[in-house]
């Protein structure tokens, strides 16, 4: 345990040599801290700041974290990109299953932000669990074919 500044996400492949191989992803995991350094400290300056989407990453990645941590099941977070741009921001591997997981600020998603998932889907189809896109607000229903999105605040616009 430790403070929760920083975190590396270490690279999600299905060979072993190539997750040590590859390099790790790292982020600020304090939210407090990245919006004083973006001088964000009231909320009017933060939901125009152009780093709204990846502090809401931030603070899911922290939450599937502190879940994992809490509850100690050996599940390991990892993020995916692909030589050819494809990208999943968070994936969560437990039991040999894996959970893809896009954070997306605002309600829309346009189908663009979904193709890093269902390259994903495509890539690992024996071991994938889930597609899931978490979003602050809306409705959670299904977006595309196997792909969820899960609003944290249903029905709030």
């Amino acid at each position: 345990m430790g403070a929760n500044l920083w975190r590396e996400l270490p690279p999600f492949s299905g060979n072993l040599i190539k997750r040590v191989s590859k390099r790790a992803k790292g982020m600020l995991f304090n939210t407090g801290l990245i919006c004083y350094l973006l001088q964000t400290q009231r909320v009017p300056t933060l939901q125009t700041n152009p780093s709204l989407g990846a502090i809401f990453k931030a603070t899911i990645c922290l939450e599937i974290q502190a879940v994992i941590d809490s509850v100690q099941n050996g599940a390991n977070l990892y993020h995916w990109r692909t030589p050819y741009g494809h990208e999943v921001d968070l994936v969560l591997e437990h039991e040999g299953r894996l959970y893809a997981f896009e954070c997306k600020w605002g309600e829309d998603i346009k189908p663009s932000a979904l193709v890093g998932l269902q390259a994903f889907r495509k890539t690992y189809g024996n071991k994938f669990a889930a597609c899931i896109v978490v979003t602050p607000i809306g409705a959670t229903r299904w977006i595309a074919n196997g792909i969820l999105k899960i609003a944290l605040l249903p029905g709030v616009m």
